[in-house]
């Protein structure tokens, strides 16, 4: 039993681990997104200027 605690234990943490870099990664997916719209949008006025 005492073994058995600290892997349910590990698991949870793991798996709120998970959780919050799957949100970690999208927010940045996101965040990286708008960066290459922004950097497009100047590149594409540059370019037609």
């Amino acid at each position: 039993m005492k073994r058995l605690v600290p892997g349910a234990l590990q698991t949870e943490n793991a798996l709120h681990f998970l959780e919050v870099q799957r949100v970690f990664w999208r927010f940045c997916a996101v965040f990286q997104l708008k960066i290459w719209q922004e950097m497009f949008l100047v590149i594409f006025v540059l370019k037609w200027t």
